[in-house]
């Protein structure tokens, strides 16, 4: 069974972050999303150091679907340049293994 891996991107509001977790669960892009919200992050953007209040979206893939998922979240995002990173999980439930490949690779199949 494939291994699961983690897309991680932050979000400007919980309206967006809950969209565009709504948007990849209907296109079976992936199993689950988490939306966390009240982070505070700090970075460089255009030589400044700056801070905003983010939403992270956490959503959980196999391998297969992950250059899909990047590809949709780049597409609609609403930063210039979005956080994505991609999170190899090392270890997870076999019941939860299950789940996701029930949802998201016999959909695959089925295509």
């Amino acid at each position: 069974m494939d291994s699961i891996v983690i897309v991680a991107t932050t979000c400007s509001s919980m309206e967006e972050a809950s969209h565009l977790a709504k948007e990849v669960i209907e296109k079976r892009l992936v199993a689950c999303c988490q939306v966390i919200p009240n982070v505070h992050s700090y970075y460089i953007w255009k030589g400044e150091t700056t801070s905003s209040q983010e939403v992270v979206l956490q959503m959980k893939t196999f391998p297969f679907a992950q250059e899909r998922l990047v590809r949709y979240v780049q597409e609609h995002h609403s930063y210039e340049l979005p956080e994505i990173i991609v999170y190899q999980v090392s270890c997870a439930s076999e019941a939860y293994m299950m789940w996701m490949h029930d949802l998201l690779v016999k959909k695959e199949e089925n295509l």
